[in-house]
């Protein structure tokens, strides 16, 4: 990415910088990578056991599985010794541009900013927010009184306490989060300069008319995409509201050319990634004018590593805070016991009207 002037550099790295401000600076200074952690099959072997979470819950497996999940978790101390380690790296230059970085402190200083976005999303939340988020979940689920009005929605109590604990939550939720993503990825493409690739957040509505009456209609989405280009976006995120029973999170790569289907109880989806394919080849024809080759593109489902929820209730958390990590190609670091906190920090944010990372 382009870097700050010199003078914007130094001073920064001399100031010393709080968690938020450090993350920003390192996103506008682009040292980031667009591609997962390289690491090697040893690591990557044990990454997969530490995630692997029982399909089928028993209490040794859960309580297994949750111990190797919160050994994963960097602790709040190490988080901010790996944030000094690599402001030290950066007085000592690093933070001039990415092109000014060696291979090996790059790849540090990667991995370092990995862990720091994991543990802002992992992080309490500070204890104002949670007073006042704990005041809004007291009120009656019949109070239509706005909390926020942004994104062209009018957010209300009502909508605010699908968050409240054992709750499932509505599709406003769900879609006002995307589009807290959607301003954030904007923010992080602004100030990049350019060099990062912009993705799309649609909103739980666009399966729903794509597969109106569970038949294919391109005509029913055709216009959705009339301000961008598709096949220019990194990513497109659809969440999906099967049925208002189950909430799941499709993930198309468009670098990569993968669709994903993510369900945090193991569901296959196999409609769901044909009616994305059908989809994406008839953008092509419709906005490109080519013919898109389906062989070339691959489908994932059920992967091994994604979180898998302990109860009936949680799917829309697991789903937005799926999106939140994917949307830095981050490691899902998180597990069924994060839930309720982060049920707090989704209120929080959407209270807010911003997401801090």
């Amino acid at each position: 990415g382009t870097a700050p002037s010199t003078q914007s550099s130094s001073s920064t790295c001399q100031a010393g910088l709080s968690r938020s401000a450090y993350i920003s600076m390192l996103f506008r200074n682009g040292i980031f990578s667009s591609e997962e952690p390289k690491l090697n099959p040893a690591t990557r072997d044990d990454l997969e056991k530490r995630r692997k979470v029982p399909s089928t819950p028993n209490i040794q497996a859960i309580i297994a599985a949750e111990q190797r999940v919160d050994s994963y978790k960097v602790p709040e101390d190490e988080a901010r010794e790996i944030l000094e380690r690599t402001n030290r790296k950066m007085k000592e230059g690093v933070c001039e541009s990415k092109s000014s970085v060696s291979g090996d402190d790059e790849m540090e200083v990667e991995e370092d900013l990995i862990e720091a976005l994991v543990q802002a999303r992992l992080n309490k939340l500070n204890e104002n927010e949670l007073d006042e988020i704990k005041a809004l979940f007291k009120k009656s689920p019949s109070d239509r009184s706005v909390v926020i009005d942004k994104f062209n929605v009018s957010f209300t109590v009502a909508d605010l306490l699908t968050l409240r604990p054992n709750t499932w939550l509505n599709d406003e939720v769900v879609n006002f989060y995307m589009e807290l993503l959607r301003a954030r990825d904007e923010r992080l493409f602004e100030e990049s300069n350019g060099t990062r690739r912009k993705s799309h957040y649609f909103n739980s509505f666009f399966m729903s008319k794509l597969l109106e009456g569970g038949v294919y209609c391109y005509g029913n989405v055709k216009r959705w995409s009339r301000k961008f280009d598709v096949f220019s976006m990194d990513r497109v995120f659809i969440p999906i509201n099967l049925n208002n029973t189950h909430w799941v999170l499709a993930v198309v790569d468009i670098t990569q050319k993968e669709i994903h289907y993510y369900d945090s109880m193991s569901g296959g989806g196999k409609k769901y990634l044909d009616a994305i394919q059908k989809w994406l080849e008839d953008e092509a024809k419709e906005k490109k004018k080519i013919t898109l080759d389906p062989s070339q593109w691959n489908h994932f489902q059920r992967e091994k590593h994604v979180p898998q929820q302990m109860n009936g209730y949680d799917c829309g958390v697991f789903s937005i805070v799926l999106a939140d990590f994917l949307s830095d190609r981050l490691p899902l670091r998180y597990s069924q016991d994060d839930m309720a906190e982060f049920r707090n920090k989704i209120a929080a944010a959407i209270r807010r009207g911003s997401l801090l990372y």
